[in-house]
């Protein structure tokens, strides 16, 4: 039984959580007659040009939620710490300029 995230390799800047609709296989099952089995989450991202997918459990969904947000808002901070620097810098620059 699995008690950890599945493990991805290399970098993967875009990598989203999402919720999706599946068929199980089974020939008596209603997900035959087209009521899927809903709930099931899977991380996907790309990687050279391909589509891929890793099955998340439930259990772990919420724990990879949070660890998703605190990712954004890091990249999202550091975004507002470039911006910054990059207007002081033209100010900066603007400044000497003048002289």
């Amino acid at each position: 039984m699995q008690k950890t995230l599945p493990k991805i390799r290399g970098k993967k800047p875009n990598v989203g959580l999402y919720r999706q609709a599946v068929r199980c296989g089974k020939l008596n099952c209603r997900c035959s007659s087209g009521e899927l089995h809903k709930g099931y989450f899977y991380l996907m991202w790309r990687e050279a040009g391909k589509q891929r997918k890793r099955y998340v459990p439930l259990r772990f969904v919420a724990e990879l939620r949070a660890a998703m947000d605190r990712i954004r808002s890091r990249r999202d901070s550091a975004e507002e710490r470039t911006r910054t620097s990059l207007a002081e810098l033209r100010e900066v620059r603007a400044r000497l300029r003048a002289l």
